[in-house]
C-alpha cells in the first residue's frame, strides 16, 4: 500500500509540473487554484501515508483516502473547464484557416500562427494532466481495494481458529430456494 501511495504522490508531482509549463495568460487563477487544490491533495495523501504507517485503524486511513478522491474530482472538473477554454481559444486564434493550419507540421503551424499553437500546446499539456489525475484516482482506489483486502484478511478465520460445530447451527432438510 506504501507503495501506491508513493506512486500517487510522485504522480500529483507531475502534474504540478506539466501544469507550471502552461503561460498563465488568462488562465492564471484557473492555473492558481488547480496548484492549490493539487498541494492540498498531496496533504491528504501525505497524511494518508502517516496513518498507514503509524495507525492501525482503517477508518482514519480511508477518510483521508476519501478526501483524495473529492480533491481528484476537483481537479478534473477544473482541468476540464480549462482544456474547453483552451479548445475555443485555439478555434478564435486559428479562425478561418484552422483546417490548414491543422494539416500543416508543427514546426509550420508555430511560426504561421504561434497564438494558435500556444493555445493547442495548452489543451495537450492539460490532456496530460488529466490522464494523470486518472492514474492518481486509480492508484487512490488501489489503496482503498488493498486496505479493504487488510481488514478482511485480519478478521477472517485463520488456520489456529476453532469453530464449534453446535456454533454453527443445525442442518436444514429445507431448502432455502423457493420452487
Amino acid at each position: 500500500m506504501a507503495d501506491t501511495l508513493q506512486a500517487v504522490s510522485d504522480r500529483v508531482q507531475i502534474v504540478q509540473n506539466l501544469l507550471n509549463g502552461i503561460p498563465l495568460g488568462g488562465n492564471t487563477l484557473a492555473v492558481q487554484a488547480i496548484q492549490q487544490e493539487l498541494s492540498e491533495l498531496g496533504r491528504y495523501i501525505e497524511t494518508a501515508q502517516q496513518q498507514q504507517a503509524f495507525s492501525s485503524h482503517a477508518g482514519q486511513e480511508r477518510e483521508y483516502l476519501a478526501g483524495c478522491q473529492v480533491q481528484v474530482r476537483k481537479i478534473i472538473q477544473s482541468l476540464d473547464y480549462m482544456m474547453t477554454a483552451s479548445a475555443e481559444d485555439y478555434r478564435q486564434a486559428a479562425g478561418e484557416g484552422k483546417n490548414d493550419l491543422e494539416h500543416q507540421p508543427d514546426a509550420t503551424q508555430q511560426s504561421a500562427n504561434p497564438e494558435a499553437y500556444q493555445h493547442k500546446s495548452n489543451f495537450w499539456q492539460l490532456t496530460a494532466c488529466k490522464d494523470e489525475m486518472r492514474q492518481i484516482a486509480s492508484g487512490i482506489m488501489e489503496t482503498e481495494e488493498q486496505l479493504e483486502h487488510g481488514q478482511l484478511m485480519q478478521s477472517s478465520f485463520t488456520a489456529n481458529d476453532s469453530v464449534d460445530a453446535g456454533e454453527l447451527g443445525a442442518p436444514s432438510d429445507t431448502s432455502s430456494l423457493s420452487p
